[in-house]
Order: structure tokens, then C-alpha cells, then sequence
């Protein structure tokens, strides 16, 4: 009925609201992770029941904000591998990971220059960087090709770049996409 869907939704709202506070303070990274998951599942009840809430907007800006952040140090990074590597590596639908996606670029406009800034830190430490340059840039560009194909948004050069540079065996030049350093990340480094 209307009334149950009506409570449904409050409650998912509130839920959402709840979850985003309370993990934007969590400092334990078993219960971010198991809270980062349920916040997921919240998400994806409050879509079912319709229309999005400032409870979904709050999920959208928890998700997003290590991105925007633009001290990049090992613990923001660390937060934005582990936001933006976990809903890829979720076990929802792919559907509902890609209306999540689309739904960032919605909330946060400036969502792109900070994935940009990740591509162009992971292009230039590729070479002499540990793993996390490489999966840092990957989960950008995975974000970005999402966007782009899903909203027929142009590219940003930089990703046009990235994957055309090294994606021939004639290529003189390779990007981080294609190196040997991300070959070694994506065997031993979960997103």
C-alpha cells in the first residue's frame, strides 16, 4: 500500500542519513567495511522504493568525498580506494553499482576533476610508485568510461590518453594501464 511504501521510504531515509554519519566517524575499518556494505543495501532498497532522499544524497556525498579531497595522503587514499574499489567489488547487481555511479556524477560536479587528478597522480608515479597509483587511476577511469557511456559525455582527454597510450604492441610509450606495475597490483591487490 501507499501507507507501507510511504514508511518504507522515511525509514530507508533516515537509515541512509544515519549510516553516512556514522561511518563518516568510524575509524575501525571492519565496521566501515560491514557498514559500508550495509549503506549499499540501504541504497538499493531506497531506489526500489522510489524516488532518491536527502538520506541517499547523504550515502552519495559519504561515498564521494575522498575524492574531493585534495590532500592526497595514504590514509585519503586509502578512504577513496576503499569507497570507490568497494562498490565495484560488491556483490550487487551490476545495474544497480552503474545507476550508483551515474547517481555521483549527478550529486557532485566536481566528481570528475577529482577522478581526473587521480589518472593524471597515477600517470605520473607509474613508474616509480607502489600498486596504488595504478588501481587508484584504474578505479577513475573505470568510473569515467562508465559516465561517459552511459550519458554520452566526451571523455576527458587524459582518459583518452591513458587508453590509447601502450594499447598497441607498437606503441613506443605506455600508459599506467597497460604497465607491468599494474599487471603485478590487479594479481596481488584487490580493488
Amino acid at each position: 500500500s501507499d501507507k507501507e511504501k510511504e514508511l518504507l521510504f522515511s525509514v530507508a531515509d533516515a537509515t541512509l542519513g544515519a549510516l553516512s554519519r556514522a561511518l563518516s566517524k568510524d575509524t575501525d575499518g571492519d565496521a566501515a567495511s560491514s557498514g559500508f556494505d550495509a549503506l549499499l543495501i540501504w541504497m538499493r532498497l531506497q531506489r526500489r522504493v522510489g524516488t532518491k532522499s536527502d538520506g541517499y544524497g547523504s550515502a552519495l556525498g559519504y561515498i564521494v568525498q575522498p575524492v574531493l579531497n585534495p590532500k592526497q595522503t595514504s590514509s585519503v587514499t586509502a578512504e577513496y580506494r576503499s569507497r570507490m574499489g568497494s562498490l565495484l567489488t560488491s556483490s550487487l547487481p551490476d545495474d544497480f553499482v552503474e545507476s550508483v555511479i551515474l547517481d555521483l556524477f549527478q550529486h557532485e560536479e566536481k566528481l570528475e576533476a577529482g577522478l581526473v587528478s587521480q589518472i593524471d597522480n597515477a600517470v605520473k608515479k607509474h613508474t616509480s610508485s607502489a600498486a596504488v597509483a595504478q588501481i587508484d587511476g584504474l578505479i577513475a577511469v573505470f568510473f569515467l568510461l562508465t559516465n561517459s557511456s552511459a550519458s554520452s559525455a566526451d571523455l576527458p582527454p587524459s582518459v583518452t590518453k591513458v587508453l590509447s597510450a601502450g594499447s598497441s604492441i607498437k606503441a613506443a610509450k605506455t600508459s599506467f594501464l597497460y604497465s607491468q606495475a599494474m599487471n603485478n597490483a590487479l594479481s596481488s591487490n584487490e580493488l
